[in-house]
């Protein structure tokens, strides 16, 4: 039917009309008078519930934006994403201030590309509803014994043990784990390419906070990049690290460093998969202190006498392979090593075999070139003589 929208050669059709166009015309222009309004009193009240149209999506706008794409995930966004950061501000987790220096993306990106099983981990211990003592002891949990559990931290056996305190625990055992664990993840950061800046400030920021890099004068030697986002992850929290609160200048610094150097790699993602190897750390230090109350005593001996062994055929082998940069290393005498805990040992076994796989290969290296220069003087002689000849 006709209406005053309709009409040929690009102009309206302004009647005359009949019945039924009448209407169509009176309809439309009472549906853009609703919709005004509408919007109007939603502007004003944020409460009002959008009526379904037959046949016809809902309209989602979010702050004055209409969200067309990834809907479910905006609306998940919009309800817990304020819920969680009010939660983390009141719980004096981290401050408003320091709110939005966190990259939500990498941490979003970072559970996403985790195991469910991960994911589960790090949610329940961020939310600190988890086997933690404190936890353990409000639920009534009782041990082998019928006893209800204590509060204490099985590890340094003083401290109420939160989630939180998972991580921040220094009992000396739990050190140990800490080298052992920050030294492979020393290595994953130099396999990422790591901007080297970066890659020293994150390890400075998390031995300060675990007491293990007390001198941080090495900092004022980084680039301001890499300075700022020390101090951005500072103001956040160290331990929010752990939980996957990481600063946003992080990527944006690594995606700097990937494009001075050519490289089509992305900041974001570099900065997800270390949060990923930081989730690692957090689950190794928490198996260790699970291993502190549900160890085996048999089992425990046999990893012993394992190490032991180990330990005692490296260093038997002295300082073959060894650099001199490495020789202290043998220092210790063997008995020493294996009075230390089975993860200082661990360390220790870790260290001595990269540095004789480093001297090793130093010397292929310097093999190979003696024999260069070996074949260069034989050429050399032997292009003589026939000149003499």
């Amino acid at each position: 039917m006709y209406g005053h929208q309709d009409g040929t050669d690009g102009h309206r059709y302004h009647g005359p009309f009949d019945r039924w166009a009448t209407l169509n015309i009176q309809m439309d222009s009472l549906a853009k008078a609703h919709l005004h309004l509408e919007r109007a009193r939603r502007a004003m009240d944020h409460t009002s519930v959008v009526q379904s149209v037959s046949n016809k999506q809902w309209e989602l706008w979010i702050s004055n934006q209409k969200t067309t794409k990834r809907i479910e995930a905006e609306l998940y966004d919009d309800i817990y994403c304020v819920k969680i950061q009010h939660k983390y501000t009141t719980d004096g987790y981290i401050s408003a201030i320091a709110l939005p220096l966190v990259s939500w993306e990498a941490s979003g990106k970072a559970m996403t590309n985790s195991s469910e099983a991960k994911r589960r981990f790090i949610s329940k211990h961020a939310a600190n509803c988890c086997g933690v003592n404190k936890c353990l002891n409000l639920w009534e949990w009782k041990d082998e014994n019928g006893t209800i559990v204590a509060t204490n931290c099985p590890c340094c056996d003083f401290a109420v043990e939160d989630s939180r305190h998972v991580v921040s625990c220094s009992a000396p055992t739990t050190l140990a784990v800490w080298a052992l664990e920050l030294d492979k993840f020393s290595e994953e950061l130099y396999d990422l390419h790591t901007h080297p800046d970066l890659h020293l400030a994150l390890l400075l920021g998390i031995k300060h906070f675990k007491g293990l890099e007390p001198d941080l004068e090495e900092l004022q030697d980084l680039t301001p990049e890499a300075r700022q986002c020390y101090h951005d992850q500072t103001s956040i929290g160290w331990t929010n690290l752990f939980f996957g609160l990481s600063a946003i200048r992080w990527g944006e610094a690594q995606q700097e460093y990937y494009q001075s150097r050519g490289s089509r790699r992305s900041g974001i993602q570099w900065q997800q998969r270390m949060l990923r190897l930081i989730f690692e750390i957090h689950h190794a230090i928490w198996d260790h202190r699970n291993a502190m109350v549900h160890n085996d005593p048999e089992k425990e001996q046999a990893k012993r006498n394992q190490l032991e062994a180990a330990v005692r055929a490296e260093h038997s082998r002295g300082n073959e392979d060894l650099l001199p940069s490495n020789l202290h290393l043998m220092n210790p005498a063997c008995h020493v090593i294996l009075e230390r805990s089975l993860p200082e040992q661990e360390l220790w076994l870790r260290q001595i075999r990269a540095a004789r796989r480093q001297g090793s290969a130093n010397s292929r290296i310097h093999m190979a070139q003696e024999r260069a220069l070996m074949a260069a003087w034989l050429q050399l002689a032997n292009h003589t003589a026939v000149f003499r000849l």
